[in-house]
């Protein structure tokens, strides 16, 4: 059996759901990029930026002292076939997994592939 909520332990969770919901319900994702975390963390983080220009930094916890991973489960058995951007390309998604961090930063790499003449898909 859970334990009783105070009042106060009440307020604070309807207070962080009502913010949560605020901020992420029937919004949508304009773009995903991973950056380098701060200048004395060189590791990188993952980055979503929502349609009304609400960026979201996953962190490993609350303090933000450093990037933290995104775990997924489809919920299903079988991987998923999801395209991206306005090409043919898919990507396969597993049924569960990992965004990792310290993924080179976004920037870099598509520089280096347009300097190379490479389609940054």
């Amino acid at each position: 059996m859970s334990k009783k909520l105070t009042k106060k332990e009440m307020e604070m969770a309807q207070y962080w759901h009502r913010k949560a919901f605020a901020l992420l319900v029937n919004q949508k994702i304009s773009t995903v990029l991973w950056r380098e975390w701060d200048e004395y963390e060189k590791e990188t983080g993952l980055v979503i930026v929502l349609d009304n220009g609400v960026a979201l930094f996953i962190s490993s916890d609350d303090e933000g002292n450093s990037p933290g991973a995104i775990h997924w489960n489809t919920g299903g058995d079988k991987p998923l076939f999801i395209p991206i951007s306005t090409g043919s390309m898919k990507i396969k998604i597993e049924p569960h997994g990992i965004l990792p961090t310290g993924v080179t930063e976004t920037a870099l790499w598509r520089k280096q592939a347009i300097e190379e003449g490479e389609s940054e898909e």
